[in-house]
């Protein structure tokens, strides 16, 4: 917790004990940010979320990626957009919508049928998000590309430097990325 209380940081551990040698165990982080009495409601925001459903996804990633998804939908309020970029070396998208109770119910739909399969293309499901961003983007202050992914590309581009060139120009477009490593 910082000192005037505006920001929290809890995590959690998905078992109570860590064995010895190589194990599995899932981290559960979460940040929190309170808004100071007397100053409103947080800016309407512009989101796209890229979900990698990869061969590489398996063993539970997918499901946590999911899982991350429909908590940022539930998250959402009247007044945010959001577009999902479900992909592979396929992309597949449910376009930029502006949120209400409706298209909050077709969001989750998208996102449980995702299943896993093919290869991974970071860089195709990025331009693809930019895309779905940048008509709105004068209009929020707020248009984020997020990223859930192990990071593993193998379709597209797959240099790392020229994938984050991509999300420097899309800054350059007022859309900012973020990563979340499954």
């Amino acid at each position: 917790v910082s000192s005037n209380g505006v920001l929290t940081l809890t995590a959690d551990l998905s078992s109570g004990r860590v064995l010895a040698g190589i194990s599995l165990v899932y981290a559960k982080v979460d940040l929190r940010a309170h808004t100071p009495e007397g100053t409103g409601a947080r800016l309407p925001v512009n989101l796209a979320v890229p979900i990698d459903h990869s061969g590489s996804m398996s063993n539970g990633k997918r499901e946590q990626a999911k899982r991350a998804a429909n908590s940022m939908v539930d998250a959402l309020r009247v007044g945010d957009r959001l577009a999902i970029i479900a992909f592979d070396d396929n992309i597949t998208t449910f376009p930029s919508t502006a949120v209400d109770e409706g298209s909050k119910l077709r969001m989750h739909q998208f996102i449980d049928h995702i299943y896993e399969q093919g290869s991974t293309n970071i860089s195709g499901a990025l331009e693809q998000a930019y895309a779905e961003l940048r008509p709105w983007a004068r209009e929020y202050k707020v248009s984020r590309a997020v990223l859930l992914s192990d990071g593993q590309p193998t379709a597209g581009i797959t240099d790392p430097q020229q994938i984050a060139q991509l999300a420097q120009r899309s800054r350059e477009q007022r859309i900012s990325s973020s990563a979340l490593g499954i």
